[in-house]
């Protein structure tokens, strides 16, 4: 069996995001709804989806460093 772990920051809210999920689907619906929250409050007017998240937290990377801005996703067997 498989799962999929979401780890993220924000990089105007301390602490780290972990979340487990069953799917890459859900895991990357997830990813996507909190990049477009780091979006929004960075000024941006559009975006993201779930196929295209990872484009768009590397803008975000490059205006607020990686070290504090940043989602990703992890494929974890599990027995």
């Amino acid at each position: 069996m498989k799962i999929y772990l979401l780890e993220a920051e924000h990089f105007a809210v301390p602490g780290r995001i972990v979340k487990a999920f069953d799917a890459q689907s859900k895991a990357d619906a997830e990813a996507a709804e909190l990049v477009n929250v780091m979006l929004v409050e960075s000024g941006y007017t559009h975006g993201t989806n779930a196929e295209r998240w990872q484009h768009h937290i590397e803008r975000l990377q490059e205006e607020y460093g990686a070290q504090h801005c940043y989602v990703e996703i992890s494929e974890l067997d599990v027995h």
